[in-house]
C-alpha cells in the first residue's frame, strides 16, 4: 500500500463515526433545546412551533430528536437566538428519519438558506414557504436504533 492510498483510508476512517457512517462534515456534539418551525404545506395550513432537542451540528447539517411525527423532504426553519439579542433564521430539509426504541424519532436535517434576523421577527420568506409547499415529501423511517450493530 502506497503512502497516499494509506493516507485516503486513514482520512476515510477518520470521518466515520462510531455508527458506521460516513461523514461529508465534522459533527460537534451539542445537547441544546431550540425552537422549530414546520412550514405549510398542504395538509398543514399553518405553521406550526415545537422545541426539539439536538443531538449534534455540523457546517451543513443538524441532528435532534422529537416525538413529532416528521417527514422526510419536509421543510422546517430553525431560530438561532444570538444572546446580543436578534438572531438567524435557518431554513432546512428533513434528510432523515429513524424511530427511537422507546419514543419518538432522531431527525437529520440539512440546512438549505440562512436569514439573518437582527430584529428577532419570525417572518418567513415567501421563496422558503412556496419550496415548502411544493416539497415531494415521504414518510420514509428508518429501523430503530437499537436494530443497529
Amino acid at each position: 500500500m502506497s503512502d497516499r492510498e494509506r493516507e485516503l483510508i486513514l482520512a476515510v476512517l477518520h470521518e466515520m463515526k462510531s455508527d458506521g457512517v460516513i461523514r461529508r462534515h465534522a459533527r460537534k456534539m451539542v445537547g441544546a433545546s431550540v425552537w422549530v418551525k414546520r412550514l405549510p404545506r398542504e395538509g398543514l395550513n399553518r405553521p406550526k412551533k415545537f422545541r426539539v432537542e439536538t443531538e449534534d451540528v455540523s457546517l451543513e447539517g443538524i441532528g435532534f430528536t422529537s416525538i413529532r411525527k416528521l417527514y422526510k423532504n419536509e421543510r422546517l426553519v430553525i431560530s438561532v437566538p444570538y444572546k446580543e439579542g436578534g438572531g438567524m433564521l435557518v431554513f432546512c430539509r428533513v434528510c432523515f428519519c429513524r424511530k427511537l426504541p422507546m419514543q419518538g424519532y432522531r431527525y437529520g436535517v440539512e440546512f438549505e438558506d440562512q436569514l439573518s434576523n437582527p430584529q428577532g421577527l419570525t417572518s418567513i420568506p415567501d421563496r422558503w414557504l412556496k419550496i415548502a409547499y411544493d416539497a415531494d415529501l415521504s414518510d420514509e423511517v428508518l429501523g430503530s436504533t437499537a436494530d443497529r450493530p
